[in-house]
């Protein structure tokens, strides 16, 4: 681990759950601190480090309660006195044994409370070393995990009868241990995977009503451990046939439903219902009669890694991903997830996914792709963008806002696009210009009749233009600078640096 954290660009700390101890800085941190060796942070009070009293004592609560702390802006002084503010950002790790926290520090602009878009650029960056680094620790870690697994399982069939009763219990251990770790580090494998683009998605006409009682199957065995009723008031009823994928799809109603008895009581119920709503949409509901969650907790919900380990009474099992991983799960399949809880009442989570009959929604899939990475990224954002615009649920001033990062966001992927036009020799570039100046002005004008108005026609009007023109876009245009930008990788990101470096973003 030591030697992936040293080679990062961006300043990295280890530290001491329980103390606060540093146990590693890398090199870039140490630059960045202005500390002549990584001793010097390491073996010194670095209390002078933190320009408030208050953020240090932040840091050392998220760090004893497991609170990930994201993009959270704090200034760091350096050894010779300046100030460096940065966003830190925070995972829970075992660092040679010991629980510790990975902290990140991306610089940012000094006296600025919104950072900018290079600093948000570099966030994005800072957010796919992190996944890399995951998925990487991830391999790391199953290869021997397996390996143990494999030979204690040879161990116990071999010698099971030369093994005394105490010996096959250790044995046991062993096995319920490393398969408890090894689930763990599957479901980071899984989120840094879908976090970094690296999941395929395949797309289908799915039977819902199928996938639930599936899923019903395979956990009623669990609920049946705890004396718990799963109740299924939906599979049963006529089909309901939905555009998705259907793993995925599953992968979430399985999650739902776990936690629906994990977080429940003992001899305690948990139902599932479904039906088709008039707006074009799938929607599903996870009623249990649990612990429920406290009205501090339920911000944080979806939080990656966020858990609810300061109450007693819940289950410790688990890593506090599953939540965090449907929800990027769902919203990438042009879907919503959400709940409402009461604590010792119980909680019921809900999910909504697109119809097939529903020709608005618009759900990135492989077919997609066109090969620019640069590209492919401002799509996924652009598409995310145009299905909340289409949700009935937005106000009036989210929705503004929404529409104002959409015109924004295709204002700078023109601007991208055109950067890697010109240095791929993509021939007619000045009409391409005029395309997207066109269509700039169509989407503005298509904003402006929408904030005049008010008028559900014109917001539809609005959903109805993107899903056309970002379908075609993507399919023609797009697909064609791949061609021309096959081998200009370095030039492509000369190009994209210096629209950056010269704010023309």
């Amino acid at each position: 681990m030591q030697e992936i954290l040293e080679t990062n660009p961006m300043g990295v700390a280890v530290l001491e759950c329980l103390t606060g101890r540093w146990l590693f800085a890398n090199s870039a941190l140490v630059d960045a601190l202005g500390a002549a060796r990584p001793e010097d942070l390491l073996v010194r009070d670095t209390s002078k480090t933190w320009v408030n009293p208050e953020d240090l004592a932040r840091i050392e609560v998220a760090l004893k309660t497991g609170q990930v702390l994201a993009n959270y802006e704090v200034e760091r002084q350096r050894f010779d006195g300046t100030r460096w503010p940065v966003l830190l950002n925070t995972q829970f790790v075992q660092f040679e044994g010991t629980e510790a926290a990975i902290v990140w520090h991306l610089e940012r602009p000094a006296g600025k409370s919104e950072p900018s878009l290079a600093v948000r650029q570099e966030a994005d960056r800072a957010n796919q070393a992190k996944s890399e680094f995951l998925s990487s620790m991830s391999h790391e870690l199953r290869t021997p995990l397996n390996a143990i697994l494999g030979f204690t399982q040879l161990l116990q069939i071999e010698l099971k009868d030369a093994l005394s009763p105490k010996q096959n219990d250790h044995v046991e251990n062993i096995l319920a241990g490393g398969n408890h770790l090894l689930k763990l580090v599957n479901d980071i494998l899984d989120l840094a995977r879908i976090e970094a683009d690296q999941t395929p998605f395949t797309l289908a006409d799915v039977n819902a009503n199928t996938v639930v009682a599936d899923c019903m199957a395979l956990i009623r065995p669990l609920a049946l451990e705890r004396g718990m009723e799963l109740v299924d008031e939906f599979s049963r009823r006529p089909a309901i046939m939905i555009r998705t994928d259907a793993l995925r799809f599953k992968q979430v109603v399985l999650n739902l439903l776990s936690n629906a008895i994990k977080f429940n009581c003992e001899g305690g119920s948990a139902t599932l219902r479904g039906h088709d709503s008039d707006n074009g949409f799938f929607f599903l509901t996870v009623t249990d009669t649990g612990i429920g969650i406290a009205d501090d907790d339920q911000a944080d919900i979806f939080q990656v890694f966020h858990r609810l380990d300061t109450n007693a009474a819940v289950a410790k099992e688990g890593s506090g991903i599953g939540l965090y991983v449907s929800k990027l799960l769902v919203e990438r399949l042009a879907g919503r997830i959400g709940f409402e809880s009461e604590e010792g009442i119980g909680s019921t989570f809900w999910i909504e996914l697109p119809l097939v009959s529903n020709d608005e929604a618009l759900i990135w899939d492989e077919s997609l792709r066109v090969g620019i990475d640069v590209l492919d990224k401002d799509h996924q954002v652009l598409i995310s963008l145009l299905n909340q615009v289409r949700q009935h649920s937005v106000g009036d001033e989210d929705m503004d806002e929404i529409i104002s990062k959409l015109i924004a966001y295709t204002h700078d992927h023109f601007r991208r696009e055109e950067a890697i036009m010109a240095v791929c020799g993509y021939p007619d570039l000045e009409r391409h210009r005029g395309i997207h100046r066109d269509l700039t002005d169509r989407v503005s004008k298509l904003a402006d009749a929408w904030r005049n108005t008010r008028a559900p026609e014109t917001r539809r009007r609005l959903r109805i233009f993107l899903r056309q023109w970002l379908t075609n876009h993507i399919m023609g245009t797009d697909a064609d600078i791949a061609v021309y930008a096959s081998g200009k990788e370095d030039a492509i990101r000369d190009a994209l640096r210096s629209l950056e470096t010269t704010g023309d973003l």
